[in-house]
């Protein structure tokens, strides 16, 4: 089963030797995003590789009115151990998941929590 880890719970985010936000900033995909009193949304990276002793990532995590891009109490990474075939196809769900998700809120006006 896949870990996920706060980036708040940074002795184990340095442990598993996750990115710092910073470093992979530029590569974020938005999606969700909406506007209104301020911009807010859901972000994603995974990156193409996997760690050098094989992990699999998808960093993720949201921004809004109070909330800034790469808050690490609203960011978190996904980690999944590539030795288990279950936990491999469980990253490429997730992974198309986020990947499915539409560029822009679809329910603009919904009272969000």
């Amino acid at each position: 089963m896949s870990q996920t880890i706060s980036a708040l719970d940074r002795d184990e985010w340095g442990r598993l030797e996750l990115e710092h936000f910073s470093a992979f900033a530029h590569r974020i995909s938005a999606v969700n995003v909406g506007h209104g009193r301020a911009s807010y949304g859901e972000w994603f990276f995974a990156p193409d590789e996997p760690q050098p002793v094989g992990r699999r990532v998808i960093y993720s995590g949201c921004w809004g009115e109070d909330i800034r891009l790469g808050d690490p109490a609203h960011s978190r990474a996904e980690v999944f151990d590539p030795a288990d075939p279950d936990e491999l196809a469980e990253f490429s769900l997730s992974l198309k998941n986020w990947e499915s998700q539409p560029d822009f809120d679809q329910q603009p006006n919904a009272l969000r929590v």
